[in-house]
């Protein structure tokens, strides 16, 4: 067994309330700051709660909301601009996935002097990267622990992964209070999303102990049984253990690796702007039934999620996990094929092309390329 290493780097909060410690936690990271803020967080009201706790803190910000809603490399180009403008200290990123990665792109290349392009193409930050502070309200993140952020590159309108300094971030604020605006249907699909990440990497090559343990605690909180365990509430963002598990699925992402559907969802929406989210929900249930190759695992999870017992072959757990998960897409209303998001199967065989150059695709314990995840995609067309 090889030797095994691990930081979390970033300060992480998670709780009721906690964005009003904002500012005393970054007063000692700068004093002026750029807020990369998403405008669907305005009903929430982020805005008044941040500015609240930096005027309480004497620290100075400045915001930029006019996130679209695919944004890309152009978008970065003008953040990094009007954040060198503003002479800033730290970059603080409020919103969803979108705002997050545009958010550690600025802060990790803020100090260089090449264009993005550079580093789209592939070259890493050799500059120290500049403070950054995230506060996730879509409950989960793909890349919140990496030293990757996912940019769309406007050339293409394929999806890229910037290589960035390693602890790019410094804290992470998980406010309850910033999730309450979705909706019970959103959050269901979310969680569908968390599901399908702490799967992959679960059963990723670079998984270890501790991504194991935290992945199979993530299926227990899931769970359905309420005799095996307290679960959260699936449609309520206002559930703390909704929270947890989110963070914890971010953790387990880079502790271990992503896998085929995440990939496929960034480049389907890299390419079209089709929902991530719905993407891995759909195909969730068909990449379960494709893990026969990992027996062990495989019942673990089901019987941790609470579906069999510990008797149970692995062709019913895996058929028992895919019936839950379907179970729950009909529940919220959610579209059960690919068909259902007005998508070709042309355009998703261009995207599958996209897919499987992401680099942490390579990590899946099954061998992944082109033929087999298109395989998938019919599967679930």
């Amino acid at each position: 067994m090889s030797d095994f290493i691990f930081k979390i780097a970033p300060n992480v909060l998670l709780g009721k309330q906690t964005i009003t410690r904002l500012g005393s936690l970054i007063c000692d990271k700068g004093s002026r700051f750029i807020l990369i803020l998403d405008p669907a967080t305005y009903e929430a009201g982020c805005l008044d709660k941040i500015t609240q706790s930096m005027q309480n803190s004497k620290l100075d910000f400045f915001t930029y909301d006019e996130l679209p809603n695919n944004p890309d490399s152009v978008t970065l180009e003008d953040v990094i601009k009007l954040s060198r403008g503003g002479c800033i200290d730290g970059v603080i990123a409020c919103g969803g996935e979108k705002a997050l990665n545009l958010g550690r792109a600025v802060a990790a290349l803020y100090n260089e002097k090449n264009t993005i392009y550079d580093f789209i193409n592939g070259e890493i930050p050799t500059s120290k990267a500049i403070p950054l502070i995230c506060i996730p309200t879509s409950i989960r993140d793909s890349f919140l622990f990496c030293d990757r952020s996912a940019v769309i590159d406007a050339r293409s309108n394929q999806i890229r992964l910037l290589k960035l300094q390693e602890n790019i971030c410094d804290l992470v604020i998980f406010d309850g209070d910033f999730s309450s605006t979705l909706t019970k249907n959103q959050v269901a699909a979310v969680a569908l999303n968390i599901l399908c990440m702490t799967f992959e990497t679960y059963l990723s090559k670079k998984s270890s102990f501790l991504s194991d343990a935290l992945a199979e605690k993530i299926f227990e909180l899931m769970s359905p049984d309420e005799s095996l365990t307290n679960p959260i509430a699936m449609n309520d963002a206002s559930d703390l253990g909704i929270l947890e598990c989110g963070c914890m699925s971010s953790m387990t992402a880079a502790l271990s690796s992503l896998g085929p559907v995440t990939a496929l969802a960034w480049a389907v929406h890299a390419r079209y702007k089709t929902s991530r989210t719905l993407i891995s929900a759909i195909l969730l249930p068909y990449l379960i039934e494709d893990t026969l190759f990992a027996c062990d695992k495989l019942v673990t999870a089901a019987q941790r999620f609470g579906v069999v017992d510990r008797n149970a072959t692995a062709t019913e757990a895996a058929a028992k996990l895919a019936e839950e998960v379907r179970s729950r897409i009909a529940k919220a209303s959610l579209p059960a094929r690919l068909k259902d998001l007005s998508i070709s199967i042309e355009q998703l065989a261009l995207a599958v092309n996209d897919a499987v150059q992401l680099e942490f695709v390579q990590y899946y314990s099954k061998p992944v390329n082109s033929d087999t995840l298109f395989n998938l995609v019919k599967l679930a067309y």
